[in-house]
């Protein structure tokens, strides 16, 4: 299960490093929403180890990226 997740973040990783940037606001947009899915996933591993709140904790980082990018 862990190699699968180190190949899912790596493809999101080389996926949001295509993501044209326009400008520096692109730019950090594209850095939180890497880090938003990679803690996606991570919260997402939690929740299979211990059954965590896992849907809170997906809205707050939901929640976070979308202020990110105004």
């Amino acid at each position: 299960m862990a190699l699968d997740r180190k190949k899912l973040v790596q493809i999101v990783k080389d996926k949001c490093a295509n993501i044209e940037t326009v400008n520096n606001s692109t730019e950090k947009y594209r850095t939180e929403l890497y880090a938003a899915v990679t803690d996606i996933i991570y919260q997402e591993s939690l929740h299979q180890e211990k059954a965590t709140k896992i849907q809170q904790k997906i809205k707050d980082i939901i929640s976070r990226l979308s202020e990110a990018s105004n």
